[in-house]
């Protein structure tokens, strides 16, 4: 049990996950503008919609362009700002959930990527609180400060299962 305790729970550098997030987010607010957004014209066309899950459908109204592009507009907006001003738990679990919906609302956006995007949302929820004043050094030290970061640590098990099942996905004779 030592071993899983010094994986999950030992010290991290603060400066890793601290500009993970950064770039992370400011990467997810181009996507939902830049490459996301482009699709936004095909929402709700002749009053159509096929949801992830049908449970989905039941309880939202049939996405429309605007609809969608609202949804993306705030993702955006609200990934750029975490990344500006820093994020809490509940920040963060506002664009986890706001993120995954802008993808779940419809089949229309089947981009694989965007499951994986949603699993590190959730693991920067239990990333630990760094500012940009923690990272500095003391005077007469050579390494930066360190943090508790078990989210971090399980954002990078979850992304070697991730990557570890595309490895034996590709193996298979489709290719897919």
């Amino acid at each position: 049990m030592s071993a899983w305790n010094n994986y999950f729970y030992g010290p991290v550098a603060a400066v890793r996950p601290y500009l993970l997030m950064k770039v992370v987010l400011v990467m997810l607010a181009f996507d939902t503008w830049v490459a996301m957004a482009p699709h936004g014209a095909l929402y709700g066309v002749g009053g159509f919609n096929v949801t992830h899950f049908e449970w989905l459908d039941a309880i939202q109204p049939v996405p429309t362009p605007a609809y969608y592009l609202t949804v993306l507009l705030l993702t955006g907006v609200l990934a750029m700002v975490l990344a500006m001003t820093g994020m809490n738990r509940l920040t963060a679990t506002a664009l986890f959930l706001l993120y995954t919906y802008s993808w779940l609302m419809s089949r229309l956006d089947m981009y694989t990527h965007h499951y994986l995007i949603s699993l590190v949302l959730l693991c920067f929820i239990f990333f630990p609180k760094v500012k940009a004043s923690d990272l500095f050094t003391p005077q007469g030290r050579r390494d930066g400060p360190y943090t508790s970061g078990w989210g971090y640590t399980l954002l990078g098990a979850s992304a070697g299962i991730v990557l570890f099942w595309c490895a034996i996905a590709k193996v298979d004779s489709q290719g897919r």
